[in-house]
């Protein structure tokens, strides 16, 4: 699915460049992979397992657009790298479709359906960098790790707070959108208005007055006028509820809009 990079080499292609930010991010993940973190988790070889692993990371990044999240990369069970592997949203969508005249994985094709041109203005990133092909396993691998969870979640979190800042954030994975904070579980602990009637999209007002939220030492949200779209359950299963390109293209300016009414108010 994505371009091995040997890290330890200097790399600066057309397609993938990996900067000195994505590289502390990814040693900030690696470091987080420490179990004597967790001391309360129930799995202490977890951080064993995914440091094996290794990391699968988006890279080069766009800011202050649209965000695209995933809750973790699909990864089959055969696969073996010696070292983190690093692939950039253009590549594994208008790369692939260049190079092959189509895209095999259907995770991608759907997001390159979705955006269209607006691909060069978007940035993907997973909730959790670790490979994982079967969804429902990942989940129950960690599902009892909350110590793990939190500290993951919290490096993901300050990356889009504070590096890629989006004004529209598209949801992909249904069973991640409660780390964006609901009543049942705070995590990320975004306060929300819904501001749409035919869709699950919302306008972010800023964090949650909540004890239980991560990151506590971020005051103010970076996202607060931004607007995050709930579409993790449309795929190509449900055809009749998927959004076209043009209809994103529309929500994005609206998006701008908000963002820039936000400001004006503030």
């Amino acid at each position: 699915m994505s371009k091995i990079i040997d890290k330890k080499q200097e790399i600066e292609t057309e397609v993938c460049h990996i900067g000195v930010h994505d590289m502390q991010l990814a040693k900030e993940y690696t470091q987080a992979l420490d179990s004597n973190k967790y001391p309360n988790d129930f799995f202490p070889e977890l951080c064993v397992f995914f440091r094996k692993r290794k990391l699968s990371l988006c890279v080069d990044n766009h800011q202050e657009g649209i965000l695209i999240t995933g809750i973790n990369p699909s990864r089959k069970r055969t696969e073996k790298h010696d070292d983190d592997f690093f692939y950039t949203f253009k590549d594994v969508t208008i790369g692939e479709m260049k190079k092959n005249g189509n895209i095999k994985v259907g995770y991608w094709r759907q997001k390159y359906k979705l955006l269209g041109e607006l691909i060069k203005e978007t940035a993907y990133l997973d909730l959790y960098p670790f490979g994982f092909t079967s969804q429902n396993g990942f989940e129950d691998l960690i599902e009892d790790n909350i110590q793990f969870r939190a500290a993951i979640v919290s490096i993901t979190q300050r990356e889009i707070e504070t590096y890629i800042k989006p004004i529209l954030i598209i949801v992909a994975n249904k069973q991640s959108s409660y780390y964006w904070g609901n009543e049942d579980a705070t995590w990320m602990g975004y306060d929300m208005e819904k501001i749409s009637d035919e869709m699950e999209l919302y306008q972010i007002k800023g964090f949650k007055n909540k004890q239980d939220r991560i990151n506590q030492d971020l005051k103010e949200s970076s996202l607060s006028g931004s607007l995050i779209l709930f579409y993790g359950m449309y795929d190509e299963r449900h055809k009749k509820k998927q959004l076209t390109a043009e209809e994103v293209k529309k929500i994005y300016e609206m998006a701008k809009t908000k963002k820039q009414e936000w400001k004006g108010i503030k």
